[in-house]
């Protein structure tokens, strides 16, 4: 029998503002406010040995908090999501950057939501994590204080 894939969802476990525990992300990329989700918190099926890489697939990433709400479609869909293995957000440890879809209205009267369907296969070192940044479009803006990340892995 083959091995079977497993679903793994994980809330960030760590963002770079560890005195505020949150990132604000406006129209400017800044690698400076970025959520940490660490490889160990991911309860990956198949470990990964010091010497082995992780193979699995990124899915879904959400991100809630307080914001202010796009004023057109095009801004809406132009907020984008960089993806990396190291804090840095380097060429040699981009993993992934693409666009999502941020609310169009706020919930609970201040909060707003900036989802990504990412459906990206990525390999890891046993001591990567996964760092994100966010940059939304136009005038909207979003302090990120909750994050979830789903992956799976075969």
């Amino acid at each position: 029998m083959g091995q079977q894939t497993k679903i793994h969802t994980s809330l960030v476990s760590a963002w770079q503002d560890t005195v505020n525990n949150n990132a604000v992300w406006d129209n400017a990329w800044d690698f400076t406010e970025h959520a940490i989700f660490n490889q160990s918190d991911l309860n990956l099926t198949y470990a990964v040995n010091p010497s082995d890489r992780a193979t699995l697939r990124i899915g879904q990433v959400v991100f809630t908090g307080t914001g202010t709400v796009p004023t057109s479609d095009a801004e809406r869909d132009g907020i984008e999501i960089l993806i990396a293995s190291h804090s840095g957000f380097g060429r040699d440890h981009m993993i992934f950057h693409g666009k999502g879809t941020y609310s169009k209205v706020k919930y609970d009267t201040t909060k707003v939501i900036a989802s990504f369907d990412v459906d990206q296969d990525i390999s890891l070192d046993s001591t990567d994590n996964i760092y994100i940044t966010v940059r939304c479009e136009g005038s909207s803006a979003l302090t990120a204080d909750k994050g979830r990340i789903t992956v799976q892995q075969s």
